[in-house]
């Protein structure tokens, strides 16, 4: 049994330090990129602590999709592990922030797919690691034929008036921003119903905010979408102000109103990309790496406290979807060093 709750913290840190000694190096993600098939990655996980993960039947049927899926099962796995060690309070926040955000980024996946036509099969290898009651709701919510199909399959959850209320706005500009930022709107709402007297979490959750304003008040200036209701209050260092100006002004002047603080360059070298190849996922995955350094900065100050295990459940989610992303790359036969190029 773990130590009564004035002992939480030594407990769950010395759990997460256990188990920082087990992540992969980038020598061993090297060897991994280097593989000569799934086969030999599937071998060389057997000697590591994902062996519980792939055992019986894996062994016999190495091939993507049954991996893929015993990789995110690994993260569950480990993800309830800590858990279980976290005062009963904070344990709600961390659901939150882990598991909550990754059942956002999986409803996101599915509407992009249902607007796209994307099918059922491709739709699933896109979805990322969950709890067991909330996989069953994402394999029901892929099977929808329509938007509206799968907003009244949230019916039971804080996100099914959200989206109700964005379906017109969908409609009138042909485009799923409105619906999404719905999603994060109320992700938002049980960040701050969680976080009202942690100030460590305060900044991590204020810096994500601004990540989903940076990106949302870009796709809003890119599709034509007014700003108004797709962006939020309690962003760590830009204002509501400064997103409406940033609205107003041309997509190439927007990493000027932005370039004093953290994101700056973030979001110039994203735009200036965008420019070049339409796409914007530089800038997601510029805004994610600042996010969470500013928790791991600030865990190393406080170990004994709930960023040092979110932190540490970040490193661990970046090390399971690379192994995934050397997964599918190898099953396409693509050159190590292109797969390289697309890890985290």
């Amino acid at each position: 049994m773990p130590p009564e709750k004035g002992e939480h913290y030594a407990y769950a840190y010395g759990v997460v330090c256990g188990k920082y000694s087990k992540l992969f190096d980038y020598r061993v993600m090297e060897n991994f990129i280097e593989a000569r098939g799934i086969s030999e990655i599937l071998a060389s996980l057997e000697a590591t602590e994902y062996e519980k993960d792939i055992r019986g039947d894996l062994r016999k049927e190495a091939t993507t999709r049954p991996l893929e899926l015993a990789l995110k099962k690994h993260f569950m796995r480990i993800y309830d592990d800590i858990a279980l060690t976290m005062p009963e309070n904070d344990r709600k926040l961390l659901d939150t922030i882990i598991p909550e955000e990754l059942n956002v980024r999986n409803l996101k996946i599915i509407l992009r797919a249902i607007h796209s036509g994307m099918s059922h099969e491709r739709l699933m290898q896109l979805v990322g690691p969950s709890r067991k009651d909330d996989t069953k709701l994402f394999q029901n919510l892929s099977k929808s034929g329509s938007i509206e199909e799968f907003i009244s399959g949230l019916r039971d959850t804080p996100y099914h008036k959200a989206l109700l209320d964005k379906v017109g706005a969908y409609k009138e500009f042909g485009n799923l921003l409105p619906l999404e930022a719905a999603l994060d709107k109320v992700l938002i709402e049980k960040w701050e119903e969680h976080t009202v007297e942690n100030d460590e979490i305060k900044t991590f959750v204020g810096a994500k905010i601004d990540r989903i304003n940076i990106k949302n008040v870009i796709k809003c200036k890119i599709y034509g979408i007014p700003l108004q209701e797709h962006v939020f209050d309690g962003g760590l260092q830009i204002s509501k102000m400064t997103l409406g100006i940033m609205a107003g002004v041309d997509i190439g002047e927007m990493s000027r109103l932005v370039e004093r603080t953290i994101y700056g360059n973030v979001v110039r070298e994203a735009i200036e990309e965008y420019k070049k190849t339409g796409s914007l996922t530089h800038l997601d995955v510029g805004l994610e790496k600042i996010v969470m350094s500013l928790l791991e900065h600030s865990s190393k100050f406080n170990p004994l406290s709930i960023g040092s295990v979110i932190s540490f459940l970040n490193l661990k989610g970046k090390e399971v979807n690379n192994l995934i992303t050397i997964v599918i790359c190898k099953s396409y036969d693509i050159p190590p060093k292109e797969i390289k190029e697309l890890m985290i």
